[in-house]
C-alpha cells in the first residue's frame, strides 16, 4: 500500500505526528483551564447575564463567520501557517483577560478566540487526515479527538487548584503559556512549508470549494450528524443535564460534576480503539451503530428513575459518541480527498460543531422555560434518530446502486 507521505521517512512521519498531537493536548489543557471559569469570573466582575451570554456566544459566532473564508485558503497555501497563526492569536488574546476587566473587552477577546479557532482548527483536522496512512484515517482521527477531550479534562481538573492557590489570573497566564508553547512546538517540530508541498496527497484548491460540499448529499448528512451530536454533547449535556439531575434527585455538586465528566471521560478513553475499529471494519456501520446508541442514551436520561441510572446513561452516551466520531471524521477525510479540499471539508465539520453547540444550549433554555426539562432529552433523541436513519437510508441506496 502506497503511503500518502512516500517522500517522508517513517521516522519523520512518527516524529511529526507525536509533535502535532502533543501540541493539540497542550492547547486544550490550556482551554480547559480557562473556559469553565470565564462565566464565573465575568459574573464576579459585575457582568449581567445577557453580557455573559454574549461573551460565551462570541466564539462560536466568529467560528461560523470566519471558517468559510479561511479554510479554502489552507487548501491552497498549506496547513502549518494557519495552525501556528491560530495558536498565536489564541494565546495572545487570552493574556488580555489579565489586563482588562471590562465586559465589552471580554466579548471582543472571545470573538478573537473564535477567529483563532477558525484559522487553526480546520487546518489542524486536515493535517491529521494528511498525516494518516491510507487505511488508518480512523485511528488518527481517534487520537486527535482523544487529545482534545483528555486535554480539556486535565485542564478543567487542575484549574480549581490553580485558582485557589495562585488566583484566577494565573489560569489565563498558564493558558497563554500553553498556547504559545504549542505554537513553538509546531513551528520547530512540523515540517516546513517547502517540505509540506512535497506531500504527494497535498490537496490544493483553485477557489472556494463550498459548492462541492453543499451538493454532496452524503457530506451534508455527515455535517448534519456533527450538528446533532454537538447539539447533544456541548449543548444539552452541559446546559440541561446538571439541572435535570438537581431537579429530580437533589444530588450535590460533586455528583453532578461526576455525571457530566462521565460522558467526557468515557468518550476520551474509547476514541483511539474506536478509531482502530473504524479502519478495520465498515465505517458507515460503526457510525450508524454509535449514532443509534447516542439516541438511546438520551432517551434513558429523560426516563432516568435514579441518579445511578442517569450516570449509566451518561457513560453510554460518551461511549457511543466515542464510537461514532472517529468513523465520521475518517469518512470526511476520504470525501475531502475525493473533492480536493481537505481543510474546506473539515471546516464544514467545525461549523457543524459550533452550530450544534449554539442550538443545543438555546433549545435547552427554551424547553426549560416553556415545558419540562426532560423533554429536551426526548427531543435530542428524536433528532439524532432521524438524522442517523436518514444517513442509513442514503448508505443503503448507495450500496444498491453499486
Amino acid at each position: 500500500m502506497k503511503s500518502r507521505h512516500e517522500r517522508l521517512s517513517s521516522y519523520q512521519l512518527r516524529k511529526t505526528s507525536i509533535v502535532f498531537f502533543v501540541a493539540v493536548f497542550l492547547l486544550f489543557t490550556g482551554a480547559g483551564l480557562v473556559v469553565p471559569l470565564l462565566s464565573m469570573y465575568a459574573h464576579r466582575l459585575g457582568a449581567s447575564g445577557m453580557s455573559i451570554g454574549l461573551m460565551m456566544g462570541a466564539l462560536p459566532l466568529a467560528v461560523i463567520l470566519v471558517v468559510p473564508l479561511v479554510a479554502p485558503l489552507s487548501d491552497r497555501l498549506g496547513r502549518k501557517p494557519f495552525i501556528i497563526t491560530g495558536l498565536l492569536f489564541y494565546g495572545c488574546a487570552t493574556l488580555g483577560f489579565v489586563f482588562f476587566e471590562a465586559i465589552l473587552v471580554f466579548i471582543l477577546l472571545r470573538f478573537i478566540h473564535g477567529v483563532a479557532v477558525a484559522i487553526c482548527e480546520p487546518a489542524a483536522m486536515a493535517y491529521t487526515g494528511e498525516l494518516s496512512l491510507p487505511g488508518r484515517e480512523g485511528f488518527m482521527m481517534g487520537i486527535l479527538s482523544a487529545m482534545v477531550v483528555l486535554g480539556y479534562s486535565v485542564g478543567s481538573f487542575i484549574s480549581g487548584f490553580i485558582v485557589d492557590s495562585l488566583g484566577v489570573e494565573m489560569t489565563f497566564i498558564s493558558m497563554t503559556a500553553l498556547a504559545l508553547g504549542s505554537a513553538l512546538l509546531g513551528l520547530l517540530g512540523m515540517p516546513p512549508i517547502a517540505k509540506e508541498k512535497l506531500f504527494p496527497k497535498r490537496i490544493t484548491s483553485s477557489g472556494v470549494m463550498w459548492g462541492k460540499i453543499l451538493k454532496n448529499r452524503e457530506m451534508l448528512l455527515l455535517v448534519l450528524l456533527t450538528v446533532v451530536f454537538n447539539f447533544c454533547s456541548m449543548g444539552v449535556i452541559w446546559t440541561a443535564l446538571p439541572i435535570l439531575a438537581d431537579t429530580l434527585f437533589g444530588v450535590s455538586t460533586k455528583y453532578i460534576g461526576i455525571l457530566v465528566s462521565a460522558s467526557i471521560l468515557s468518550s476520551g478513553v474509547i476514541f483511539i480503539p474506536a478509531g482502530r475499529l473504524a479502519d478495520r471494519f465498515n465505517k458507515k456501520h460503526l457510525l450508524l451503530g454509535g449514532g443509534l446508541l447516542v439516541a438511546l442514551s438520551f432517551l434513558l436520561m429523560g426516563h432516568a428513575s435514579s441518579y445511578w441510572t442517569m450516570l449509566a446513561a451518561s457513560f453510554l452516551f460518551g461511549g457511543a459518541l466515542g464510537i461514532a466520531i472517529p468513523a465520521l471524521r475518517a469518512l470526511m477525510v476520504l470525501r475531502g480527498e475525493k473533492i480536493g479540499a481537505m481543510a474546506s471539508t473539515m471546516g464544514a465539520l467545525v461549523i457543524g460543531q459550533y452550530i450544534g453547540m449554539m442550538l443545543g444550549s438555546l433549545a435547552a433554555g427554551i424547553v426549560m422555560d416553556v415545558g419540562q426539562i426532560e423533554h429536551i432529552f426526548y427531543l435530542s433523541s428524536a433528532l439524532v434518530f432521524i438524522v442517523v436513519i436518514s444517513y442509513g437510508i442514503l448508505t443503503k441506496r448507495q450500496q444498491a446502486g453499486q
